[in-house]
C-alpha cells in the first residue's frame, strides 16, 4: 500500500474536531510545536494566500515551515519548506516511528499531517512557520499548536453545519483560536460586528487587535490578482513588521511590497493556459466567488473573447444561490459538472441553481476537458468551484502544482 493510500485509508476518513488527539499525537513525537515559533491564520476565505504572501516575503531572511490544506494534487504540497515539499522518505519515517501511537490515538488524516508537518519543522530547523487553519478555530488541531502570533482573514458563511448558521456563531468559533499562548492578534478590517467578536476573545488574555486595512491598493501584483488579494497582502505585510521587529529585522516597505507582488499559489485566478486562457480558481463559496466575478471583470476589461465559457462543480455542503447572477452575467456559457468524490454537487442540481438557458449539465468530467482541449484559441475559460478539480488540470497542461 502506498503512503497515500494508507494515509486516506485511516479510519473513519471524516473531519474530526477537538483537540485532544492532536496534542496526544504532539505529545508522543516530543512536543515539537514548543520549540519552533508559529504562526496561525485563521478565517474564512483568504487563508492559503495570506500564508503564502507570509511565507515568501519571511523566507528571504529565514527558512519557513509552511503547512496549508487542502491539496491541489498531491497531499505533500501541505508541508514545505520554504516551498519545498517534505519528502515522501520523511513522510515513510515518521508513520514508521509513530504508527503504534497513531493507531492507538486514532486521529483524523487532518490531525496526522498537522503533526507531522511541526515534526518535520522542527527537524529541519526552521526559524518560523505559519500554519493555515483547517476548519473553524476552536477545535482545529493548529491551535493545539501553541501559535505565539494569530492573524485573521476575511470570515463569512462556509462550513454552517459544522460552525453555525450565522456569521456571528462562526466568528466565534473562529476568534476561539486566540487562547493562553497567543502574545499577538492580527485582523483584516472587515464588518464591525466580526471586528469585536475577535477584539472581546482577546480582550480575555489583556490583548490588542491590530486592524488592518488594505494600504496595498497601488501596488501592482503580478500573479495573484483582485483586491481581495491586496487585502491579504496588507495583513501579510503588517505581520511580516512584527515579526521583523520582534527579531530588530531592518523593515524596507519597498523589498517587502516586491516580494508580495511576486507571490504565486496555484488555484487563485491562476492563468494555466494561453490561447485558449484557461483560468483556475478554488473559491467555493459566496464570499470566494464574489471576489472571483470581481476580479474577473477587471482582468477582461478591455479584452475581446469569442466565447467566455465557465466550468463548474460544487461540493453538496456549499450555498453559493446568492451568487449565481453575477457569474451569469459574466458567461455566455456555462458547464456544470461533477468531479466524482462523494460529496460532488450532482450536476442537475447546480443547473437548477443556475436556472439559465446558459447552463449545461455534463456528468462526465472527462468529457468536459475534451471539449476544453478542443475549444478556440479566441476563447476564455475559467474553471472554478472546488480543489478537485486539480487532478484533472494536472493532466490536461501538466500542471503538478509542485512547485511554487
Amino acid at each position: 500500500m502506498s503512503v497515500e493510500n494508507y494515509l486516506f485509508a485511516i479510519p473513519p476518513h471524516k473531519i474530526k474536531l477537538g483537540l485532544e488527539r492532536t496534542e496526544k499525537l504532539l505529545k508522543a513525537c516530543g512536543n515539537p510545536q514548543k520549540k519552533i515559533e508559529s504562526i496561525q491564520i485563521v478565517g474564512t476565505n483568504g487563508k492559503g494566500s495570506t500564508s503564502s504572501f507570509l511565507a515568501n516575503v519571511l523566507s528571504k531572511k529565514y527558512k519557513v515551515g509552511l503547512f496549508t490544506s487542502p491539496h491541489l494534487v498531491d497531499y505533500k504540497e501541505r508541508i514545505r519548506v520554504n516551498f519545498n515539499k517534505i519528502p515522501e522518505q520523511k513522510v515513510l519515517e515518521f508513520l514508521d516511528s509513530y504508527k503504534s501511537d497513531i493507531e492507538k490515538i486514532q486521529p483524523s488524516f487532518f490531525e496526522i499531517m498537522t503533526v507531522l508537518a511541526l515534526w518535520y519543522f522542527y527537524q529541519k530547523k526552521v526559524d518560523i512557520c505559519v500554519l493555515e487553519t483547517g476548519l473553524g478555530g476552536r477545535l482545529d488541531s493548529v491551535t493545539a499548536c501553541e501559535n505565539s502570533l494569530i492573524a485573521f482573514t476575511n470570515i463569512d458563511l462556509d462550513h454552517q453545519s459544522i460552525l453555525g448558521e450565522t456569521i456571528e456563531k462562526i466568528s466565534k468559533e473562529k476568534a476561539e483560536a486566540i487562547n493562553k499562548y497567543t502574545k499577538h492578534v492580527f485582523c483584516v478590517n472587515q464588518q464591525t460586528k466580526i471586528n469585536n467578536i475577535i477584539i472581546n476573545k482577546a480582550s480575555k488574555y489583556n490583548l490588542k487587535v491590530n486592524i488592518v486595512n488594505n494600504a496595498l491598493e497601488e501596488e501592482k501584483f503580478l500573479y495573484l490578482l483582485g483586491n481581495h488579494q491586496k487585502t491579504n497582502a496588507s495583513l501579510a505585510y503588517e505581520l511580516t513588521k512584527k515579526i521583523y521587529h520582534n527579531n530588530n529585522v531592518h523593515i524596507d516597505k519597498k523589498d517587502i511590497c516586491e516580494d508580495l507582488a511576486k507571490t504565486k499559489w496555484p488555484g487563485r485566478f491562476q492563468v494555466i493556459n494561453q490561447n485558449p486562457t484557461v483560468i483556475f480558481d478554488v473559491a467555493h463559496n459566496n464570499a470566494g466567488i464574489i471576489s472571483f466575478v470581481d476580479t474577473f471583470n477587471a482582468f477582461t476589461k478591455n479584452k475581446t473573447y469569442a466565447r467566455k465559457i465557465l466550468v463548474c462543480a460544487f461540493e453538496n455542503n456549499k450555498n453559493v444561490n446568492d451568487t449565481i447572477d453575477g457569474l451569469i452575467e459574466c458567461f455566455d456559457e456555462i458547464i456544470c459538472t461533477e468531479t466524482g468524490i462523494k460529496k460532488s454537487m450532482s450536476c442537475q442540481k447546480i443547473v437548477k441553481f443556475f436556472n439559465s438557458p446558459k447552463a449545461k449539465k455534463y456528468s462526465n468530467i472527462n468529457k468536459v476537458f475534451e471539449k476544453i482541449k478542443k475549444t478556440s484559441n479566441n476563447n476564455l475559460i475559467c474553471i472554478i468551484g472546488t480543489h478537485y478539480f486539480g487532478p484533472f488540470i494536472k493532466d490536461l497542461y501538466n500542471k503538478s502544482f509542485a512547485k511554487i
